[in-house]
């Protein structure tokens, strides 16, 4: 069937892919996410800047990719849903590691909305010490599987939580009211040595009425191509510092016919 995932997926890997690491990948990393903490950013340090719990991502990014042009269809890729992530981590990544990440799908099962696939990417230094383990989530909606298939993997640990009502930590989250459209956490790229953020719909109506305003007044600021990839934009005396940078080379097609410059020199 056309929409359906074959359970032969369960337990096919790929990898290992490696990857160095380097102090301004960490930073580049923490600051799309707007990190404040001097740690993220201490090159004078003994290990370099402290990797981001989250960093794992940037180096398990490539084998993603990989295993899932290996295992699914493309017009699956956009009914994917990220569900669920357990991340383990081992020790910190650091500045100059060497690692070696596998990627293996582990699970396989139907759910109400669709079809579950659950991939392990599995970390290692250049001593083959683990780094850091991640059980990914995804619901693909509207797809079928082969019933429930899982690897023989062991799980991966989960903390004990305190007894009764104990609290051990709490923080207040601010949460926006455009936050139900917002996709995906900002991510860096190795290519650009940038850190770039996936744009909810609503951030680029946001853009898209800045650069109207800019339009209107041409006359007042200057725009210059600088890359073949970014567009940065710069203004004279303005009330505020401003700076916009955008793809403008595979880009979606929202993304490019909502941030069209063409009418500014």
């Amino acid at each position: 069937m056309k929409n359906t995932i074959p359970a032969k997926v369960v337990g096919l890997e790929v990898g290992a892919v490696s990857q160095t690491l380097d102090a301004r990948w960490l930073m580049a990393y923490a600051a799309g996410l707007g990190e404040t903490d001097p740690r993220f950013y201490d090159t004078q340090g003994p290990n370099g800047p402290l990797a981001h719990p989250m960093f794992a991502a940037c180096y398990e990014w490539t084998v993603a990719l990989t295993l899932r042009s290996k295992t699914l269809r493309p017009e699956l890729l956009p009914l994917g849903v990220h569900t669920s992530h357990h991340l383990v981590i081992h020790r910190r990544p650091q500045a100059s590691d060497r690692l070696l990440t596998r990627g293996q799908v582990i699970t396989l099962a139907p759910v109400r909305s669709g079809a579950l696939v659950v991939t392990r990417y599995s970390t290692v230094d250049r001593n083959g010490r683990p780094v850091t383990t991640t059980d990914y989530g995804s619901i693909f909606r509207g797809v079928t599987c082969e019933g429930e298939t899982s690897a023989a993997v062991p799980p991966l640990a989960c903390p004990t939580l305190p007894a009764g009502d104990q609290v051990r930590w709490s923080s207040a989250v601010p949460i926006s009211a455009q936050a139900d459209a917002i996709s995906s956490p900002s991510f860096s790229t190795r290519r650009t040595g940038a850190s770039l953020s996936i744009c909810s719909v609503a951030a680029l109506s946001e853009l898209a009425q800045l650069l109207k305003r800019i339009s209107r007044s041409i006359a007042t600021f200057r725009a210059c191509l600088r890359m073949p990839l970014a567009m940065p934009i710069f203004f004279q005396n303005p009330p505020t510092p401003h700076r916009i940078a955008t793809l403008t080379r595979r880009a979606p097609p929202l993304f490019r016919a909502r941030l069209r410059c063409d009418k500014l020199i």
